[in-house]
């Protein structure tokens, strides 16, 4: 069975403050389907990946009284101690809970195991040169407890086009072993990049979700699959307390389906380099620390070990609040004479014009395909005005929730939502 994150006091909602959401955008304008990152849903399409948990919240009209900075939350019921790293102690209840969002070593070590069977697979349809390469949060460092194994196979004579990539897809199942099941071939006619969702389950019982595309190459840019991501994880590492913000906001991002690329918002790795955005204007990050060798290039078909986080590093309520009001500062661009065509990148540290001409509102430069092969690649090509006023939408609502005080009857701000 999977693993599930720690159940919470159940998130209370004003249904007199709950705002329409509008409508998700036709996936047959044209406009989100031409996101280069549709292939893979991320971090996982069901809804009870995570669990059916919450971190509750107070009712914002309470009469309120002063919370420190970290007095955040109260964890109410007890989690399974198996299914949780072991250092969740802190200074503080969200620490403790900000460490719980560190994934479990059973989990680390069967998505491993799915890697090499896979591999193996691999090797048997299409011979031994073949390379099954990992890329996304796992090789970012900033995968959660349950999070997809993103996964694509590199192998001479496998051509470009969607026909033949289905074609090898078809191919590599008929090679599956038991332990491996189809939970869902995405091959339909607007996909760019057509997938398999497999479920592998590991000898230790733990099931493991893998979607697999064919191609180490990024067609639309030329930029091996994984750059980006480990010049993330360069990052990372030498900035302790981004890993934790960026797991906490891709939590919430997830919980509130704000993180579909084919829905019309940003996928995971674009709301990783917002967070990353965030630290560079809070003078913790700096645009020298994204950087590429050819000694990364080496290391692509590796899987890296996990990242771990450490209590002392997990950012405040008031700094996680802080990252969403940065957010909703974007929304002044919107109002302004070409602001649609802004946005930002981590390689200047500044904000820039969008290069190309398209309906996204908002633009995140890809830092993997500037610096290693010179390309303009906007991460946040699905946005539209509507789905990114309604980001904002949140990101006030969390920064409010965020911030409030402790009430008279005990109830404390919230961190995330978990459902």
């Amino acid at each position: 069975m999977g693993f599930g994150l720690p159940h919470f006091i159940q998130l209370h909602k004003d249904p007199m403050n709950e705002e329409q959401e509008p409508a998700a955008p036709d996936v047959e304008s044209g406009h989100a389907v031409d996101d280069p990152y549709l292939s893979v849903m991320d971090e996982g399409a069901e809804a009870d990946a995570i669990g059916p948990a919450s971190i509750g919240i107070p009712n914002v009209h309470d009469n309120v009284d002063s919370v420190s900075d970290d007095d955040v939350i109260e964890v109410g019921v007890p989690v399974a101690e198996a299914a949780l790293p072991t250092n969740t102690s802190g200074r503080s209840p969200l620490a403790r809970v900000l460490a719980q969002l560190q994934p479990s070593e059973n989990f680390e070590d069967s998505a491993r195991e799915a890697l090499d069977v896979l591999q193996v697979t691999a090797e048997k349809a299409f011979g031994p040169e073949v390379k099954v390469i990992p890329f996304g949060s796992f090789v970012q460092g900033t995968h959660l407890q349950g999070s997809d194994l993103d996964l694509c196979i590199d192998a001479p004579g496998l051509v470009d086009g969607n026909e033949a990539k289905v074609d090898a897809l078809r191919r590599l199942m008929t090679h599956l072993p038991s332990t491996i099941l189809v939970k869902e071939q995405r091959f339909f006619r607007h996909i760019r990049v057509p997938i398999i969702v497999l479920q592998y389950r590991s000898t230790a019982g733990d099931d493991v979700e893998a979607d697999v595309s064919i191609g180490g190459v990024d067609e639309k840019t030329g930029l091996p699959k994984g750059c980006t991501d480990r010049m993330i994880r360069q990052v990372l590492a030498q900035v302790p307390m981004a890993l934790p913000l960026v797991r906490l906001v891709k939590l919430w991002a997830k919980v509130e389906s704000l993180n579909k690329a084919f829905e019309g918002f940003l996928n995971s790795l674009g709301w990783t380099l917002l967070c990353l955005y965030f630290l560079v204007e809070q003078g913790k990050v700096t645009p020298e620390l994204f950087h590429w060798s050819g000694d990364n290039a080496e290391s692509l078909s590796t899987l890296p070990p996990p990242m771990r986080q450490s209590v002392p590093d997990m950012p405040s309520s008031s700094h996680i609040a802080d990252f969403f009001d940065c957010i909703v500062g974007f929304e002044a661009w919107l109002d302004e004479p070409g602001g649609h065509s802004r946005g930002i990148s981590l390689i200047e540290g500044t904000a820039i014009q969008n290069p190309h001409t398209e309906r996204s509102p908002f633009y995140i430069e890809d830092p993997g395909a500037r610096l290693v092969v010179n390309a303009a690649d906007n991460v946040a090509r699905a946005l539209t005005e509507d789905t990114w006023r309604m980001i904002f939408r949140r990101c006030e609502e969390a920064s409010k929730r965020l911030r409030a005080r402790r009430g008279p009857e005990g109830g404390s701000p919230a961190v995330a939502w978990l459902r």
